[in-house]
C-alpha cells in the first residue's frame, strides 16, 4: 500500500528528519508493533502484516492527538476570539 498525498507543502514534508522519525517511531508504537532495540526490521513486518483499516485508524488517532497538541500550544499563544458559550453550543 502507498500513501500518497497531493502537496508537497504538507508539514511532514517539511519536517526534519528526526521528527519524521519520531513520528514514524510513535506510529509503530501506537500500532502496537515492537522494535528490537534500534532494528526496524520487526516493526515493518508487523506494520506490514496490519490490514488496512487499522493502520488508517492508527493515523488518524495520531492526527487527532496531533492536533490537539498543537491547539493547545496556539491556545497558550492568543487570548480567546469567541466567547466559550458559542463554542459549546454548535
Amino acid at each position: 500500500m502507498i500513501l500518497q498525498s497531493a502537496s508537497a507543502l504538507n508539514r511532514w514534508a517539511l519536517s526534519t528528519k528526526s521528527v519524521a522519525h519520531d513520528a514514524g517511531l510513535s506510529f509503530i508504537k501506537t500500532s502496537n508493533c515492537s522494535m528490537n532495540g534500534r532494528n526496524l526490521k520487526k516493526a515493518v513486518r508487523c506494520l506490514r502484516e496490519l490490514p488496512a483499516k487499522t493502520l488508517f485508524d492508527r493515523l488518524y488517532e495520531l492526527s487527532v492527538a496531533s492536533t490537539a497538541r498543537r491547539q493547545k500550544r496556539l491556545s497558550s499563544l492568543l487570548p480567546a476570539q469567541w466567547p466559550d458559550t458559542f463554542l459549546t453550543s454548535a
